[in-house]
């Protein structure tokens, strides 16, 4: 995922976190797929895949990364 991030290829990118969550459910693996949606300018997508993370009560780590996915897609 990082990888065609670098390249600047978001749509594998994407494909490749969706699977990638879908595999392993890591809370490591959602925060790096929201930012990545964020950063390809699905904005209101990216924020709802980072706020299950807040069930638990508020995270400061979590509304951090919701604030980086809404700088990221230059909302």
């Amino acid at each position: 995922m990082e990888t065609f991030r670098t390249a600047k290829d978001l749509p594998r990118a994407v494909q490749t976190g969706k699977e990638a969550l879908a595999k392993y459910h890591g809370q490591r693996d959602q925060e790096q797929y929201a930012l990545l949606l964020g950063e390809a300018g699905k904005n209101r997508r990216s924020a709802r895949t980072a706020e299950p993370q807040l069930k638990d009560g508020p995270d400061r780590e979590v509304y951090l990364n919701i604030a980086q996915v809404y700088e990221r897609g230059r909302r």
